[in-house]
């Protein structure tokens, strides 16, 4: 059943033309919620109240919309950014990839036709395998006495641009059973996608005018995935989805000052009586009830007694600005949270230069209302400033009360709770800080946590991971935040055990089938041509392939533990495609070459 489901969910989406977008469903576990071509999260085209049900069947929710901003700084000290809420002025993201050209264009035509989304699941790709290898085997008839039938929704996968529009050749991932460089379902390839259900969409910045934030475009396109794993237990897994952002800067320009924010409109179910806050040491972003009852609104039902907290944790950001250096951790008691601490996600004091990844650099929260500090932003300066976690008429966030008013001294973080031991958030000791204790009345808040700043090359690529983390208050009614807080770094350590590469893996990355994440990388990205790979396994020799933009082979070379170094400095500038095989293993990488 939940095939057939899959499968009429894409063809539904599929008939929507591009004046409503194209939306998708993913539910698993405890959790539903829907994502539309245009990237905007949990909100849907003429509905009062927001998708992110939780836990289903009950018809409360927790998040209204949620969206992805990104802003930056071009040679010419012109500031280039794309950010939207609602889409209630019309958009700044659109759906379907751009060109490799350098004009990091797309037509409307184009965007129209690319208006999808792609719902999945593991179970078609599980039998799509087990299919494959009965025929390899001889063992067809007894293992499949009925035949088989591939899901519809594997020959629609985005897998090849359109290279008449100037597409990138490889575009979503996918197994390539026979190694040709083709995408063929036919022949045993199949999608590649994280998690037991997921949901990828493909949007840009560029295919009309962005009149939700006014900002000047980029040449962004990303690459997105919602996804979960079932599990009967009740654990973190089931109260948790994880999303992938893999940002591609398409465009000629390099921009400084660089920062990716992720945005949300928080509803704990009635959204009058919310809460924020910010938990430095798991780089999360969270809400909760200000009182232990949660009543029935307008947006829809509440949470009643003993309402839960509803968390977003930045599991890992763009790469740090190159430096030469091993950086170290901050503290020698960063090591305690879980490897990770505020902005400090990974690659921090592991051996290898620069390749560090920046995690939650930056909160604050602003009201749903036309204050002029705290208010709803209404120019493209307004999302720069949020972004970088300062009030949108650039008044520094101040530590304490409601962050306008507070110590004085400058903070990185708005209502830390007692959650920055290392102190981050002011550089000093500082005392305990909420909502509550800073005197604020609840009510409606939009929340925004971001990551930088950082350089955004042309051509570089950079994934912005995140996970959904939710904690059910009726199951702990008097510990729910240390519960909390246990599933939010559950979420981290899950994520860097087994999610960090997981788009890159061979196999879709069910919860059965699961195995150690892998850290092969390249470094430096972009790169004049000489750079080596970190992470390959000793004693083995592994193959390295480099295709350009068509697919075609533009060198490979043998690699080892010992012999790592590569030379590709013949190649011309442009964007490449890194394949290396490994045992049974295939990893995928975005290779820029400039001069």
């Amino acid at each position: 059943m939940k095939t057939t489901l899959c499968v009429l969910s894409y063809l539904l989406a599929s008939l929507v033309t591009l004046s409503q977008d194209a939306s998708g469903l993913l539910e698993i576990n405890q959790i539903k919620c829907s994502v539309s071509s245009s990237g905007n999260l949990f909100i849907t085209p003429g509905q009062t109240s927001g998708t992110f049900e939780v836990p289903t069947g009950q018809g409360a929710r927790t998040i209204y919309a949620a969206h992805l901003w990104i802003g930056g700084i071009s040679p010419d000290q012109q500031l280039k950014l794309v950010a939207e809420q609602y889409g209630a002025n019309g958009s700044a993201w659109f759906p379907g990839p751009l060109s490799t050209d350098g004009s990091a264009s797309i037509s409307s035509e184009v965007s129209e036709a690319s208006n999808h989304v792609w719902v999945c699941n593991a179970a078609d790709v599980n039998v799509h395998i087990a299919y494959f290898n009965a025929l390899a085997n001889g063992t067809v008839e007894s293992e499949f006495p009925n035949g088989y039938s591939i899901p519809l929704w594997f020959f629609d996968w985005p897998a090849h641009g359109n290279l008449t529009e100037n597409q990138d050749f490889y575009l979503a991932p996918y197994f390539d059973l026979n190694a040709d460089g083709l995408y063929d379902p036919t022949q045993g390839d199949h999608p590649v996608f994280c998690g037991d259900q997921g949901v990828y969409f493909i949007i840009n910045d560029k295919a009309n005018a962005n009149t939700e934030s006014l900002g000047q475009p980029i040449g962004l396109e990303v690459h997105g995935m919602l996804y979960g794993f079932e599990t009967t237990a009740d654990d973190m897994l089931q109260n948790t989805v994880f999303l992938d952002y893999n940002i591609i800067n398409r465009g000629t320009q390099t921009l400084t000052n660089t920062y990716a924010g992720f945005w949300a409109d928080f509803d704990l179910g009635n959204p009058t009586d919310d809460y924020v806050g910010t938990d430095v040491q798991r780089g999360a972003i969270y809400t909760y009830n200000s009182d232990s009852f949660d009543e029935l609104s307008s947006a829809g039902p509440g949470y009643a007694q003993n309402p839960p907290m509803q968390g977003i944790v930045f599991l890992s950001g763009p790469f740090a600005d190159e430096d030469g250096e091993d950086n170290a951790l901050p503290d020698n008691s960063y090591s305690a949270i879980t490897s990770s601490y505020g902005p400090f996600v990974e690659g921090y004091g592991d051996g290898i230069i620069d390749n560090e990844r920046l995690g939650l650099g930056y909160s604050i929260y602003y009201n749903n209302s036309s204050n002029s500090i705290n208010g709803n932003p209404v120019n493209p300066i307004h999302y720069y400033n949020f972004m970088r976690g300062i009030w949108k008429n650039g008044q520094q966030l101040a530590y304490g009360t409601d962050g306008v008013q507070g110590s004085g001294n400058q903070s990185n973080y708005v209502y830390v709770g007692d959650s920055d031991p290392l102190h981050l958030s002011s550089g000093q000791s500082e005392e305990f800080w909420d909502e509550a204790s800073g005197g604020n009345v609840s009510g409606d808040r939009k929340m925004l946590g971001s990551s930088g700043p950082f350089t955004l090359e042309p051509g570089e690529e950079n994934h912005f991971n995140l996970a959904f983390v939710f904690a059910d208050g009726d199951i702990f009614t008097t510990n729910l935040n240390d519960a909390f807080k246990n599933r939010m770094t559950e979420a981290k350590l899950f994520y860097n055990d087994y999610l960090s590469n997981c788009l890159e893996n061979a196999f879709p990355v069910g919860i059965g089938e699961m195995g150690k994440s892998t850290s092969v990388s390249l470094f430096p990205n972009p790169s004049n041509g000489l750079l080596r790979i970190s992470g390959v396994k000793p004693g083995t020799l592994n193959t390295l392939t480099i295709l350009d933009h068509t697919g075609k082979i533009a060198m490979t070379q043998t690699i080892s533990f010992a012999n790592n170094s590569i030379d590709a400095s013949h190649l011309t500038p442009g964007v490449y495609t890194v394949v290396f095989d490994e045992d049974n293993n295939r990893h995928i990488k975005r290779l820029v070459i400039v001069r």
